[in-house]
């Protein structure tokens, strides 16, 4: 049974949304077949979540003179090669209120069952990796459990990698009472997902998601061209005249 570890001192006027990891294994061979499905949903909501697209701008030069002026004029002199968005966020687990409410709750282990579960999505379902054949490397492949992000209305198709555990708080059988781990997650995007039609789908949403709020922000029609025309002729005036 899945234990409940939500705050009870703390009263709000309406429900509260909780975010959520949900696993997504790899589509099964057979039909029938239900893959099992495990979700984490946080005690606390993050504080703050940080959100980093990061890029390298290169110049293709052409084989003439020519053909390079053809690449200048048609591509602004170069291509943005980006990395996949990256996301950060810190979460934080602690029983104590629960042990408070009851003395002889089954929770004696701590928050261990909830690293536990952090831990296996990110080594992936074997928990086990491939060491590389790199000797001044030293790193281990392994295969992160590809995983829901559900952030309210937004759900973003990731995988865990990186992960930072800060335990605290011991009992006296030396298990940590409360934890606070800082997340780094990859956002799976187009061509990372091919695999797995649940994560392009999951994506899919969360672009057409996108393209809805920019409707809401993105000044249009007659606005937009008047805005233009004010960058570009710095003396014009809002009603078009200088």
């Amino acid at each position: 049974m899945t234990r409940n570890l939500d705050p009870t001192l703390l009263a709000f006027d309406q429900q509260l949304a909780r975010g959520m990891l949900v696993t997504l294994p790899q589509t099964a061979e057979d039909p029938k077949a239900e893959p099992s499905v495990r979700a984490l949903r946080f005690q606390y909501n993050p504080e703050t979540v940080t959100r980093t697209r990061a890029g390298q701008w290169e110049s293709k030069p052409g084989k003439t003179p020519e053909q390079t002026k053809v690449l200048t004029d048609g591509q602004r002199g170069g291509g943005l090669h980006a990395k996949s968005e990256t996301l950060a966020l810190k979460l934080i687990f602690d029983v104590t209120e629960a042990l408070l409410r009851d003395r002889e709750w089954a929770g004696t282990s701590g928050v261990l069952p909830e690293l536990a579960l952090l831990e296996g999505m990110a080594l992936g379902k074997d928990q086990t990796g491939e060491e590389e054949k790199k000797p001044a490397t030293k790193l281990v492949s392994l295969t992160p459990t590809e995983l829901l992000l559900l952030l309210g209305p937004r759900t973003f198709p990731v995988v865990i990698t990186g992960m930072t555990i800060v335990e605290q708080r011991f009992d006296t059988g030396l298990f940590p009472l409360r934890a606070e781990v800082d997340l780094r997650m990859r956002i799976l995007e187009v061509g990372e997902n091919a695999a797995n039609s649940k994560v392009a789908q999951a994506f899919n949403n969360l672009r057409d998601q996108r393209r809805e709020m920019e409707d809401l922000a993105a000044v249009k029609g007659a606005d937009a061209q008047t805005l233009i025309a004010q960058a570009l002729e710095p003396g014009l005036k809002s009603n078009g005249t200088v």
